[in-house]
């Protein structure tokens, strides 16, 4: 009897790991077979999303270069009424310097050798603004974004310093 028991507890012991063994393909076959329809309606999803992203991108692309654009037009608009401001103090300068005779007077300073720090340092805002006026006025259109803030910005500071000192020499004169 134990022979036959033992033999019996051996085919007993393959039929089961032969079930679970073919339990386990079956549950694999299923999966696959759900795996056929989940998969490219997925594959589906995931494409209308990708074209999407991708159609959004390019539109934020094309807005944002249209954008990039307008604002370009837009600090060249204001360089040319910065340069015009400029050009109009250095014009009241220029007035100033020449029917009022001042201009040969800061010349015979500078000349003497006896200029204050104060006409140095209007002499060189104003040889500055000149040079600003001229870089707007011909480099404007080629100028980057960047440049084009910083001469405005030197512009601005170097507008209210002349007009400021020219408001306190018309009053002095």
């Amino acid at each position: 009897m134990s022979k036959g028991s033992g033999s019996d507890n051996g085919c007993a012991m393959v039929i089961v790991v032969f079930f679970f063994f073919g339990l386990i393909i079956q549950l694999f076959g299923v999966t696959l077979w759900i795996l056929q329809f989940v998969l490219p309606v997925a594959g589906l999803i995931l494409a209308i999303l990708i074209g999407y992203q991708a159609w959004a991108g390019v539109r934020r692309s094309a807005e944002a270069h249209e954008l990039a654009e307008r604002n370009h037009a837009q600090l060249q608009q204001i360089a040319m009424d910065t340069e015009y401001q400029l050009t109009a103090i250095l014009s009241a300068w220029d007035n100033v310097n020449t029917t009022m005779g001042v201009g040969t007077i800061y010349k015979d300073v500078f000349a003497s050798g006896e200029a204050t720090p104060e006409l140095i340092e209007l002499r060189g805002e104003l040889s500055r603004a000149r040079k600003l006026s001229n870089r707007l006025r011909e480099q404007r259109e080629t100028m980057t974004n960047r440049e084009l803030l910083e001469a405005i910005s030197d512009a601005d500071e170097l507008w209210c310093s002349l007009t400021k000192t020219y408001q306190n020499a018309r009053r002095e004169l």
